[in-house]
């Protein structure tokens, strides 16, 4: 965790030479057995080597699923620009050490071929297709046992060692990533070592001597510092250096980042300050596990880090670390006290200031660019010189006049019987057309309107207007408040009277209960819940399995309905615990008379997982889009 404040804190004079007189002391305590020392060097260095190798091909596995989600074969070998794209992905890894990175997949005939490659020389690389003949078994014990295989070289002239990763998407079994990692460095070293044992042995006391007294210059001076420019909690540094490294930034080849973690109050105020600073900490590990030593990271603000990409002049290259910090978050929820927290991060990226800026303006555009990604939804990335193609946030004014002048308009998603397949409901999405054209969705305007007159004339118009579609058509409805709006008494009295005058069309609407904050009048709210189901209303608890939905509303309310959110959905293949909570979620609310709906079915083997665990509904982009037609009307043009 010290690696990068360590770098600043401590003079460079006082780094080199202690880490020169560490060295030097330990290969002279070891000199009499210098083999044994380098096999233990060697065995250190390979476990080292096998995790960074781990994580570069879990990486790799995220971005290759997103490139291709399915088919791989078929869909690159009639693709060259994917294919090219995928290579570049591999490249990103590739670097004088790591001198080969390739992908293999094993054919019906038991041939290995090339899928990709990108590796250091270009001019080396296989090509899509090509026969790979490899020189042990290894990689078919790789792809038996699902497990990364390693093998030390000792056939071919510069590398030491070959890993085979077997990949857990597409065809398990059938993929291979392998990287070539060189001797080169090793080798050095152990040549370095052997000339100078007697040298060593002559001025051992002499450089013992120095180590101590840089290591206690050192130590004192590091301590020091670090109290007054390490934040105590992430252990990152805090405002104070950024004068300590004003002077070392080389603008024109330093991106800023600014970072803030999305709904960061929300979790301190429903679960206390605790597992907020847990977050922080969490949120600062994964930044300094997807950053590098020469990267600076700072915590600007309570729930604000800053970060300097150092030496990396390619806009494209800072555009793609941004993204793999970014998805980092999504790809590692935190457990903390036996909760589940999907921790997700809006980012503004500032990639090339230049001489155009000095620092201050460059983190000032950088907020900018924040500013715009947190109004505009949250959990995303936006990159100065490209905010143009980013929503802009809708201000109340205009939110209230598109309203008046009904440009707000409704989208109709369908939700299946998961048994018969059949439709059996549609959820109702809001959306505002601006004046330019532009659709908006609702957190881009709820937001800003919730509570106000405007938002209470938006609630009416999408209960009139969901009633008179039942009146008319008979369909039965699904539509999505705040669970909060409810302890509105204003709100409330306008939602039960525009019920109660239909009372007879209530029977096939379901109100979705959503949670943007914390409940602070549960016993109010349980009243408002009884109340309308009274009226026959089915109640449905949403996004149930990410965020704060837990069993505590269950409890309370009573649904006729829970919606598995689309988190644990789209992870039923790749996270092994997953299909035993929705199995057990399922379960349960069987047994207590719970349907149960999942959300975000995106593919054909997604639907029929789900359909297999037991859920009552499905709903998702593969089975239907929201749109502003009915399934019927759309069959029928």
């Amino acid at each position: 965790m010290w690696k990068k404040p360590l770098r600043y804190l401590l003079p460079y004079p006082v780094i080199y030479s202690a880490v020169l007189l560490a060295v030097t002391v330990s290969v002279l305590l070891f000199y009499r057995n210098i083999d044994h020392t380098f096999e233990e060097l060697t065995d250190a260095f390979l476990r080292y080597q096998s995790d960074n190798i781990e994580e570069f091909a879990r990486n790799i596995e995220v971005r290759a699923v997103q490139l291709v989600p399915d088919r791989p074969v078929e869909t690159l070998k009639h693709n060259p620009a994917l294919r090219e794209r995928l290579n570049r992905i591999l490249s990103l890894f590739s670097t004088k050490s790591y001198r080969y990175v390739y992908m293999l997949r094993l054919d019906d005939s038991g041939k290995l071929r090339y899928v990709a490659d990108g590796s250091f020389e270009v001019g080396e690389r296989g090509v899509f297709g090509q026969k790979f003949d490899p020189d042990s078994d290894a990689w078919l014990k790789a792809l038996r046992s699902g497990e990364p295989v390693y093998r030390i070289q000792d056939n071919f002239t510069g590398l030491w060692i070959t890993y085979y990763y077997p990949m857990k998407i597409w065809q398990k079994k059938r993929y291979l990533l392998v990287f070539d990692i060189s001797l080169t460095m090793l080798e050095s070293f152990k040549t370095l070592i052997l000339p100078i044992r007697g040298l060593l042995k002559t001025i051992s006391a002499v450089l013992i001597a120095l180590l101590a007294l840089s290591l206690l210059w050192a130590v004192l001076f590091y301590f020091q510092r670090r109290k007054n420019s390490i934040d105590p909690l992430t252990r990152l540094y805090n405002r104070n250096m950024l004068d300590e490294v004003r002077h070392r930034l080389d603008l024109r080849k330093t991106s800023v980042i600014l970072a803030d973690m999305d709904h960061f109050k929300r979790i301190n105020d429903r679960y206390g300050h605790d597992t907020g600073d847990a977050v922080l900490r969490h949120a600062a590990r994964i930044l300094m596990r997807m950053t590098r030593p020469e990267d600076i990271l700072i915590r600007y603000g309570g729930e604000e880090f800053l970060i300097f990409i150092n030496g990396v002049e390619s806009r494209e290259d800072v555009i793609e670390i941004a993204y793999r910090i970014h998805n980092a978050f999504s790809m590692h929820p935190m457990r903390y006290n036996g909760h589940e927290l999907q921790i997700t991060v809006s980012m503004g990226v500032v990639p090339t200031p230049g001489a155009t800026m000095d620092l201050s303006e460059a983190i000032l555009m950088a907020d900018k660019m924040l500013y715009i990604a947190k109004t505009t939804g949250r959990n995303k990335v936006v990159i100065f010189g490209e905010e143009k193609n980013a929503p802009r946030p809708l201000l109340y004014h205009e939110i209230e006049e598109s309203i008046r002048e009904e440009r707000i308009f409704f989208l109709y998603q369908p939700i299946y019987d998961a048994e018969s397949m059949e439709l059996a409901k549609y959820e109702v999405l809001a959306r505002i057309r601006d004046k330019e054209g532009n659709v908006h969705l609702p957190n881009e305007f709820i937001p800003v309107i919730r509570g106000t007159g405007a938002y209470r004339e938006m609630s009416k118009h999408l209960i009139n207007d969901a009633l008179a579609l039942i009146r008319e058509k008979g369909v039965s409805l699904s539509i999505n408040f705040d669970i909060n709006d409810f302890l509105d008494e204003t709100l409330f009295e306008t939602i039960y009277d525009s019920f109660e005058r239909c009372e007879g069309l209530t029977r096939q609407l379901t109100i979705e209960l959503l949670e943007e904050n914390p409940v602070h009048d549960m016993k109010g709210l349980e009243n408002k819940i009884r109340q309308l189901k009274e009226l026959d209303i089915e109640i449905a608890i949403d996004d149930y399995g990410k965020g704060y939905a837990g069993l505590e509303y269950i409890l309370a309310f009573r649904p006729h309905i829970l919606k598995v959110d689309r988190y644990l959905v789209s992870r039923v293949f790749s996270h092994p615990h997953v299909p035993a909570i929705l199995e057990s979620i399922v379960t349960t609310c069987r047994r207590i008379g719970i349907k149960t709906v999942a959300e975000g079915i995106d593919n054909e083997l997604q639907l029929q997982k789900m359909r297999q665990l037991g859920f009552d509904y499905l709903q998702g982009f593969y089975l239907g889009k929201p749109s502003e037609k009915l399934v019927e009307e759309e069959r029928r043009q």
